[in-house]
């Protein structure tokens, strides 16, 4: 559906708006954009961005399938950490971090990919900080050596990876920071008005439940309605089908529409940071149980 939809999109575009797509930004299925190289709508070959944050999740998936599928990464050890949930998170977190911080330069991009690897994995007898960076970012290790410090006598104040833990987790590390999946993600791009839609889309109509047709073209109309107009645009409907609209009716979708501008504006504060992140893990925590009932929903190349 979605390699059908694109496609109608850049084939229409020329005679319907006078304009040629170059580039689109991504969310990681390759059958897209080899759909688009197939139908080659233009003169020009279109160019594929990538959204950071869905590279960004790939890692904690990639993680989360290597603990599931190998036996002893997981688990507690009192020497060393292993595969555990917090630190799936770290790793996409700081993976993401190292695309935001060098959105224009590929190769610090790598460096500070590949510094959090070694950095975790760094013990007092094999320290390995040379990719971490300098500065307000830099680890205690680099501030040591900045100081002055005699590092060979240097302390880690942290337990490092298990060895079997790193060796699994060097191939994920080779396969997303290869040099061209980051040159599509300089810009940092996103899809957030897309997912935005698909957020109110999927209110109306769940994407984990059987909907028919019909029902999936009246959610589309009333999210696309919202999204551009707010709520505002259902009293205009009601209107319309002669329906009279009294003061509650408009007080009310008034005051859904500045909720909605208020939830925006605290989602920019430090304050509401904490609660982001429960909801984002109560939300991983509800899309796995769905995997696990019905396969996965969404992955690059599911549609091969």
């Amino acid at each position: 559906m979605e390699v059908d939809s694109v496609k109608e999109m850049f084939g229409r575009s020329i005679d319907q708006y006078g304009v040629k797509y170059t580039r689109y930004i991504g969310d990681g299925d390759s059958a897209t954009y080899k759909g688009l190289l197939n139908l080659n709508p233009y003169d020009v070959q279109v160019e594929k961005l990538e959204c950071y944050l869905h590279v960004k999740k790939r890692m904690g998936t990639r993680c989360r399938n290597l603990k599931k599928q190998t036996k002893g990464l997981g688990g507690r050890s009192k020497n060393t950490v292993k595969l555990t949930d917090k630190l799936i998170n770290k790793l996409q977190k700081y993976y993401g971090l190292a695309i935001t911080r060098h959105q224009d330069n590929v190769d610090e991009m790598y460096k500070e990919i590949w510094a959090t690897l070694y950095h975790l994995s760094s013990t007092d007898k094999s320290p390995n900080h040379k990719n971490c960076p300098a500065g307000e970012n830099s680890c205690s290790y680099r501030r040591a050596e900045a100081n002055g410090m005699d590092v060979s006598k240097f302390k880690h104040d942290y337990l490092p990876l298990d060895n079997d833990v790193t060796k699994a987790l060097e191939p994920i590390y080779t396969d997303l920071s290869s040099r061209e999946l980051l040159e599509r993600c300089k810009g940092r791009n996103t899809q957030n008005n897309n997912e935005s839609y698909n957020g109110l889309l999927w209110h109306f109509a769940p994407k984990h439940l059987h909907n028919g047709m019909n029902t999936i073209k009246l959610a589309n109309f009333l999210a696309v309605s919202i999204f551009n107009d707010g709520f505002y645009s259902i009293l205009k409907m009601l209107q319309v089908m002669d329906v009279i609209i009294g003061p509650i009716a408009k007080e009310y979708a008034i005051q859904r529409d500045d909720s909605r501008i208020n939830q925006a504006e605290l989602r920019h504060e430090a304050s509401s940071k904490e609660g982001r992140t429960a909801r984002r893990q109560a939300l991983a925590s509800q899309q796995a149980l769905f995997e696990e009932e019905e396969g996965p929903l969404y992955g690059p190349g599911i549609a091969d």
